[in-house]
């Protein structure tokens, strides 16, 4: 899973917002009329305008958004043996889950062309409570798998916590 560090530094913002007259922390600027260009936390529409954003630089990747799920990103690609395959990014406001035999490609050319600054690269084992991981069905052959085996355990242990044993309720 990896987040992106700069995600609503790098979209321009949707409101015309500027502040009347810097402050002394603006050095130079100090007294100046500032116009604000990129979408900032706490503007109404941050999120919208970084979504925005983000949508079109995968757009210009050649992903596109699966239709039964908008968050569900998906590009033809080819293996080096010719196996055709999906890539798949899977994304929730700043973090992305990336699913590709050349995950490294992906992540440079969301650096190097768009400027993302990706943080946690790193394998994931979760995703937002899920448990993800790589199956090996055979000698050969391997899968990526999500389970919602651990965040279901820590539900049930949260809820008898507070309610007691469930059987007991059942």
């Amino acid at each position: 899973m990896f987040h992106i560090g700069n995600a609503y530094l790098n979209a321009p913002t949707t409101e015309k917002i500027y502040v009347p007259k810097a402050g002394i922390e603006f050095g130079e600027n100090a007294g100046k009329v500032l116009i604000i260009t990129r979408a900032l936390y706490r503007l109404k529409s941050p999120g919208a305008a970084y979504r925005s954003f983000f949508v079109q630089s995968l757009q210009d990747m050649g992903f596109k958004s699966c239709l039964s799920d908008a968050d569900v990103w998906q590009r033809a690609a080819v293996k080096e043996d010719g196996t055709k395959y999906y890539e798949c990014i899977l994304t929730y406001v700043d973090g992305c889950l990336f699913i590709s035999v050349d995950v490294k490609a992906i992540t440079r050319q969301l650096k190097d062309e768009f400027e993302y600054v990706l943080k946690d690269e790193a394998p994931s084992t979760q995703y937002f409570g899920a448990t993800t991981g790589k199956y090996q069905l055979d000698t050969e052959t391997s899968a990526w798998f999500m389970s919602a085996e651990l965040y279901l355990k820590k539900a049930i242990m949260k809820t008898e916590m507070k309610w007691g044993n469930l059987s007991k309720i059942i």
